[in-house]
């Protein structure tokens, strides 16, 4: 496996779980491929929103990863 993200949608609203890419594939846009598909996804079901859980604890790569894939300004990092 290279990588993996879980997308979530209640009928509400869209939700983006552990986007996680190996070590070995980072650098060449599988995450934020990923991210668009999941969007596509879960738009394809309906969602109009979609937020993303993103811990600080994670790394630069992973805060970096909203601004990178093209998704709107982060309002908070926990």
């Amino acid at each position: 496996m290279i990588g993996s993200l879980i997308a979530t949608f209640d009928r509400w609203r869209g939700e983006t779980y552990r986007l996680a890419v190996d070590a070995a594939y980072r650098r060449r846009a599988v995450a934020s491929g990923l991210v668009r598909e999941g969007e596509r996804r879960l738009a394809e079901q309906g969602c109009r929103r979609v937020t993303a859980l993103v811990l600080k604890d994670e790394g630069q790569a992973t805060a970096a990863a909203p601004r990178t894939a093209g998704s709107g300004s982060m309002r908070s990092v926990l």
